[in-house]
Formats: structure tokens, C-alpha cells, sequence
């Protein structure tokens, strides 16, 4: 029913139909091929409900993806069970049954009406104008793992849910004896005398003793380290490689043109706004009031809205093609101008009254427009199929014993050869090798053994390509001669910290004896700035690990730390009671943090509390068997 209602997405027929309509989601045909072959075995149980092996492969699948895409390689299995990530997913499926198991034993039901709103609301399964988009619903619930009736069953428990949590945290309160003195703690404010010593501005290490860099070399052997690199051969190849020397003949292009015309077409449309009701007796009474002269300046859909009484969504049709349209009104409808409104129109769902604010007409891009698009096309079909093609004549090659020169030579490939890689992809310069065959490369190249062969592995370019590690080259210490400014670089900022703790050593140790600390500042050609009052949040200018020292002393203590380009020197000047009054907006945000937190801590022991009532097994066998 969702399918065949949202088909046309800009229909009137659908605005009419949700105002009066309970939309049934109910599983039409086209679902059933997103299903999966082959058994679902149940993995774990939680009192009736059953986990299967399907979800939770689906969950541990989107999770490792996102994993292995924010690492930039592939981990093994032994590394996901290792990280907790496998017993995480069952476990986070088992809380998810129990508060399931709750919602049903309690009775809570989802309504129809509820759910079509979170779908329609669902920002994505919306298009570019903000509007519900079945094209995006269902590629968003393929690539998803769902078919739409999978989908709606965990909506249903995933509202459930919503409704059993919320209920819980609906009865946390605050009490006004713990609010008041945490609002006070959270907005007391410190205000500082701060003196900043730079470390690159200490002058006197810029011409070091040959003697004081190698010693310093010799002495930090770990932060001269080279990566592990490799040495790769491989055979690399990409549709977009056999495209290049793929021609397609004139009449072929021409051919396709007329075969594929509609979609180079654009067909006539046009962008409605509509007032609909029932009976012709109201629908004359909308047509007065839009003809009255006080209303001439006024929008057509705030009338629409203040005549019908339904929402800007209703009304508001977008673009329509002539078949989005009845066959009663049509012809009335596309016959009027932009701008133009209709007379009172009739058709089977009532009357109508059309207002036109867009035209677009019918467009066909010419050939010569296109021509080059459809050669692309046709080239990259063409290459793809090749592509396969050759696949399997090496998969044969290796098969039959050949080397990869073999193969390479054979069937008149190139090879290419990478001296040395690192795992960021960066060559022995440590500059970044260019235009390497997707994410996962580097991934494959390290789990290779010296002088293995790689399986064959799909590329993110619609290619492929096969590699050998011909040689691992260990970590090692890199000689002195080829990093020497990078030693005596990192032998002056060891120096120029070391000289800027010094200083802030000084200033605080002198002003605790009594001295004035901008004189003190002073002497060592530095300056004192006052900061302005800020809360435990802290400042920019004060590392954390300072700002808890200060907010834990009195007025005159002095403290100091480290931070990215030197140290840090200050005094605590002043000190401001916690003012409630004045941050109404943030001890309201406060507030509700911490009813969040107290809500959250109800949940986990509610959870606790779920799996003693309700039976749970694990089929451990079939989850190894998944593994």
C-alpha cells in the first residue's frame, strides 16, 4: 500500500488520501526479492522472542564496515572478537529483545497513524525538497539489509521501545537539593593572572655541536624509527582502462539515442497548489472568497489553509505530470497559464480549485548533446563485460601454475611494481603513493607474507587487481645523514621546552617568595595578561589539568603547565560565587543532563532486572558455524 500510494509522489490523489486515510503498510510483492536464500537459524532466545542469524549478521556486517572504513583496513576475525565486537552485537540484540519482550507482556501497541509519521518525517527517505521519496525509502532499506516488511516489524518494536523508555524516564525528578548546589559549583567562575611562554620564541639552539645531535639521535633511537615497508608486484586493471580503447561506431550511438529517447526527454509538467472539498456548494463559497478584492493580495495558500483547514503538505502538490492528474481535469488543468487559478474543477474525489506556480514543457536534448554520454555508456557496459572476461583467464592462469609475469605476459597486461609501502600508503620518502586501487589496498598488502600471492580482489573502481609481496623490510633505525635536520629539529624544541619549563620554574617559585609577578614577567621579557572570569569549562588559553588546580586553590596560587608550544604560568586573581539566576537557559540544560543521566541508570537497571525475568539462551554452535 506505501508503494502504491507514494508512486506518485506530487500527486493530488495522494495529498486527498492522507487526509482521510489510515495508510495500511502492509508488504506488497517487490519485497520478497531482498530476501535472502538459505536457512535463518535462531542464534539466541529471549523468552519468545527469537534472535536470528540473518540480524544479527546484518548488525555485525554494518558495524565492521564502519570499522574497517574508519581504520582504513580490514581486520580479522580474531581482531573483531578480540575488540569485543562480535559478544557486543549479540549482547546489544539480547537488551533489545528484552525491552521487546517488556513492550509486549505490557501491551503497548504502535499505531499505523505513528508509524507513517516517522517514515514521512524520516530525513533520509526525503528528497532534496524536503518531501518523502519512495525511490529513496527503498534504496535506503536495501542498502540497509531490510525488505519492507522486515522493516516495519522493526519499526513497530523499535516505537514499541521508544514508548516502554520513556515511560521510565518520565517519572525521574530532580530534587531541588541536589540541583541548587551543582548549579552553583557549575557556574562558580575564576579569573587568572596569566603569563604564556612560547618555547619556539627561546633563542640560543640554532647552530647545535655535531657531538650534542648525534648523541641526541643515539639517545632517542625510537623516534627515528621507519615504518615496516614492503615491496609489491602487481596486475591492476579497471573498467575505465578498457573503456579508453573501446570505439563505438556512429550508427550504434544514434541507434541507442532512439531506443533510450524518453530518457533524454523532459515531459510536460506543471508545479500545483489546490483547495479541495466535498460538495460544489463549498467549493463556490472558496471561489467568492478568492475573487473578493481584500483577498486579491493574499497567498493562494494561506487561503487554501484558512479555507479547507488542513496543512501546507495537503495542499501543496509540487510538480505533476498529465498522468498524475485525473483524465476529468486535466486538460482544464495544463490549459491554464502561470499564476492562472481555476474555476471550481469536478473529478471523482470532489472539487477542486488549481492554482498554477510553475510550467515546465516538454523538452527532448538533442543528440549531439548527449552523443558523448552515450558513448561512455556503452563503452563502460562493453568494458565491464571484458573486464569479467578477463577475470577468468587469470583466475585460469593461476589455476594452471603461471606466475603473475605469466599472466601478465600472456594476456598482455601491465604490471606494475611499488618498491616500498607503508600501511598509510606512503612511499620510502614518506610521501603519499598516488592513485592506489581503493581503501582496502594497504589492508591486503600487510596481510600478505613475503612472497605470497594475494587472492584476486575486487576494486572500488570498478576493477581489479591481483598482488605478490616480493619482500618485508622491517622497522628499522634510518641513518643519521639521511634525517639530520629532522634530529637537529627535534634536538631545539626538546631544548627550547626544556628552557621554557625552566622559566615558568622561575616566574612561579619567585612570586610565591613574595615578588610582583608582572615584574618577575618583566625581567624575562614576558608579559602578564588578565584573563576574563571563566567556569570549570575552562579556557583556551589554560590547559584542563590547570584549570582543575585552580578551581581547587585560594586567591594568590600560582600554578603551572605544560602545553603544545611551551608552558603556561598562573595566578589565581579572583573568585566569583556561582550565579543561578543569570544562566537560567544552561541550569535548564543542566537539568536535563542529569535527569538523562538518573533516566539512563533506571534503563540499565530495569535491563538487570529484564534478565532475570525473562528466560535467555545462546546457541553458541550456530553462532561459531556464523563465525
Amino acid at each position: 500500500m506505501l508503494a502504491s500510494l507514494r508512486s506518485r509522489a506530487s500527486s493530488w490523489v495522494v495529498k486527498i488520501l492522507f487526509g482521510f486515510l489510515v495508510l495500511s503498510f502492509a508488504v506488497w510483492g517487490i519485497g520478497d526479492i531482498f530476501r535472502g536464500p538459505g536457512q535463518d537459524t535462531v542464534i539466541a532466545s529471549v523468552g519468545d522472542i527469537d534472535i536470528r542469524a540473518r540480524e544479527f549478521t546484518t548488525q555485525l556486517n554494518r558495524q565492521i564496515q564502519g570499522l574497517n572504513k574508519a581504520i582504513g583496513m580490514e581486520l580479522t576475525d580474531e581482531q573483531l572478537r578480540s575488540m569485543g565486537l562480535v559478544d557486543g552485537t549479540l549482547d546489544n540484540l539480547i537488551e533489545r529483545s528484552l525491552f521487546d519482550a517488556a513492550a509486549a507482556d505490557l501491551g503497548l501497541s504502535v499505531s499505523n497513524e505513528l508509524v507513517r509519521d516517522r517514515i514521512l518525517s524520516t530525513k533520509e527517505f526525503k528528497d532534496e525538497d524536503d518531501r518523502f521519496s519512495e525511490f529513496k525509502f527503498r534504496r535506503t532499506l536495501i542498502e540497509s539489509g531490510y525488505n519492507e516488511e522486515s522493516y516495519m516489524v522493526s519499526l513497530r518494536q523499535e516505537l514499541s521501545r521508544i514508548q516502554l523508555i520513556d515511560s521510565i524516564e518520565a517519572g525521574v525528578i530532580l530534587p531541588e537539593t541536589i540541583l541548587k548546589p551543582l548549579t552553583i559549583y557549575r557556574w562558580e567562575k575564576r579569573a587568572v593572572d596569566r603569563v604564556a611562554i612560547k618555547a619556539e620564541d627561546i633563542p640560543g639552539f640554532d647552530s647545535p655541536e655535531e657531538a650534542l645531535v648525534r648523541a641526541y639521535y643515539e639517545e632517542n633511537p625510537d623516534s627515528f624509527q621507519s615504518p615496516e615497508y614492503r615491496s609489491v608486484t602487481m596486475i591492476r586493471l579497471t573498467a575505465k582502462d578498457l573503456a579508453n580503447k573501446i570505439s563505438i561506431a556512429e550508427e550504434v550511438l544514434a541507434q541507442t539515442y532512439e531506443e533510450r529517447i524518453d530518457g533524454y526527454s523532459s515531459p510536460s509538467r506543471r508545479r500545483l497548489e489546490q483547495i479541495h472539498l466535498e460538495n460544489e456548494k463549498d467549493i463556490k463559497r472558496a471561489a467568492e472568497a478568492l475573487s473578493k478584492d481584500e483577498n486579491k493580495g493574499r497567498k493562494f495558500l494561506e487561503m487554501a489553509e484558512e479555507i479547507t483547514g488542513r496543512s501546507e503538505q495537503t495542499l501543496n502538490l509540487g510538480w505533476n505530470l498529465r498522468e498524475d492528474l485525473p483524465d476529468e481535469i486535466v486538460e482544464e488543468v495544463f490549459a491554464l497559464e502561470e499564476g492562472d487559478v481555476s474555476a471550481p474543477l469536478k473529478s471523482p474525489f470532489g472539487w477542486h480549485i488549481i492554482h498554477v506556480t510553475g510550467i515546465e514543457e516538454e523538452s527532448i536534448q538533442p543528440f549531439e548533446e548527449v552523443k558523448e554520454g552515450i558513448r561512455e555508456e556503452l563503452a563502460a557496459e562493453e568494458a565491464l563485460d571484458a573486464l569479467y572476461e578477463i577475470i577468468k583467464q587469470i583466475e585460469d592462469e593461476f589455476a594452471g601454475g603461471a606466475s603473475l609475469e605469466k599472466v601478465a605476459d600472456n594476456l598482455d597486461l601491465e604490471v606494475t611494481r611499488l618498491k616500498a609501502i607503508d600501511a598509510k600508503g606512503n612511499n620510502a620518502e614518506g610521501g603519499t603513493i598516488a592513485d592506489l586501487p581503493g581503501e582496502k589496498f594497504t589492508g591486503t598488502v600487510f596481510r600478505t607474507g613475503e612472497g605470497e600471492q594475494a587472492d584476486l580482489v575486487e576494486s572500488e573502481d570498478d576493477g581489479f587487481y591481483v598482488l605478490r609481496v616480493d619482500k618485508i623490510m622491517p622497522p628499522g633505525l634510518i641513518p643519521l645523514e639521511k634525517i639530520h635536520h629532522k634530529v637537529v629539529d627535534a634536538w631545539r624544541r626538546e631544548q627550547q621546552q626544556q628552557s621554557a619549563k625552566a622559566q615558568a620554574i622561575l616566574i612561579t617559585d619567585r612570586v610565591k617568595a613574595g615578588e610582583d609577578i608582572t615584574a618577575v614577567a618583566g625581567d624575562l621579557g614576558l608579559k602578564v595578561e588578565a584573563s576574563e572570569p571563566f567556569t570549570r569549562d575552562g579556557t583556551d588559553t589554560i590547559p584542563p589539568k590547570l584549570t582543575i588546580e585552580i578551581f581547587a586553590s585560594n586567591i594568590g596560587h600560582m600554578g603551572m603547565a605544560e602545553t603544545k608550544n611551551g608552558f603556561v604560568v598562573a595566578r589565581v586573581a579572583n573568585i566569583e560565587a556561582g550565579d543561578t539566576a543569570s544562566n537560567d537557559e544552561e541550569t535548564l540544560q543542566m537539568q536535563n543532563s542529569l535527569m538523562g543521566s538518573l533516566g539512563s541508570d533506571l534503563i540499565t537497571q530495569f535491563a538487570a532486572e529484564l534478565r532475570g525475568h525473562y528466560k535467555i539462551s545462546v546457541n553458541k554452535r550456530a553462532l561459531d558455524d556464523i563465525l
